[in-house]
């Protein structure tokens, strides 16, 4: 059965890069996308124009194959349209945005385009005899070679680096990649402290973790960009592929939220109310 939609408060419809529209979440409430007014949704059944019958980018199907909770609706206009429970859709997008994009062109395309992940990375410096600048190198040159860049190298020196020196060694080193060092004066902080400190002031959805060295496989960012936004997966942390903590990624949101690394490691935090939520 559908039920009427009008006047219900308070639900969060989506947030997209392309098309910002958040309303805001009241305290114990779940996330849910409303398809309606969406520029993709399908409105195609012969015997009832007004009943969606799916989605021009295909994320109908996905989410039920992913097993996701629907919701049917119908509004003052007999429109009748799918809630999506705990569910986020990236392609959500409106007709005033449609309308705002050339001419001719593949509007699945650009909502892709704006989907691409964005995220920074940190390139943390250990404590060495000598300034290590061809590994803090190794690790920069990999990344600018990347499908898909990184918005911005956070570079965690606990080396002591005099700062004035590392800004004129890095210079137009980064590939149109911005960058900020974080000059970690706590001579006695572990690995987990110093990267609570440099993921202060991160800003993307995911932070990625190399130390200095370590070449990035030019593909890392493009294939989680795949994994998210064409195969739909989810995750909140991937656990590092050795004890340097490489390829170490998380959810920058969650770290905040978790206080980082403060008490115990984020991973086993996160294991915990894993458990406690199975």
């Amino acid at each position: 059965m559908f039920e009427d939609n009008e006047e219900k408060e308070g639900r969060i419809q989506l947030y997209s890069r392309g098309n910002k529209t958040m309303s805001m979440i009241q305290p114990n409430e779940k996330i849910e996308t409303v398809c309606r007014n969406c520029v993709f949704v399908a409105y195609e059944d012969m015997d009832d124009p007004q009943l969606q019958t799916g989605c021009q980018a295909g994320m109908i199907d996905i989410y039920r194959k992913q097993g996701a909770t629907f919701k049917e609706y119908v509004d003052s206009y007999e429109k009748k349209f799918y809630g999506i429970v705990d569910r986020i859709c990236p392609y959500w997008r409106t007709k005033e945005w449609a309308e705002k994009q050339p001419e001719n062109e593949d509007l699945l395309l650009i909502a892709r385009d704006e989907m691409t992940l964005r995220m920074e990375v940190v390139i943390y410096i250990p404590p060495s005899r000598e300034v290590p600048f061809v590994d803090i190198g190794i690790t920069v040159d990999s990344l600018a070679r990347g499908k898909i860049k990184p918005t911005k190298l956070i570079f965690c020196d606990h080396h002591n680096i005099q700062p004035a020196r590392f800004r004129k060694w890095i210079t137009g080193r980064c590939a149109k990649m911005g960058w900020r060092a974080e000059h970690i004066r706590e001579s006695d902080a572990d690995f987990l402290r110093c990267l609570d400190l440099c993921m202060k002031r991160a800003r993307e959805r995911y932070v990625g973790v190399f130390t200095a060295g370590f070449y990035v496989p030019e593909d890392y960012i493009s294939s989680l960009d795949v994994a998210l936004h064409d195969r739909f997966e989810r995750f909140i942390y991937l656990e590092p592929v050795d004890e340097l903590n490489n390829g170490m990624t998380v959810q920058n949101v969650l770290h905040q939220f978790n206080r980082g690394n403060r008490e115990s490691p984020l991973i086993e935090k996160l294991r915990q109310k894993t458990l406690e939520q199975s």
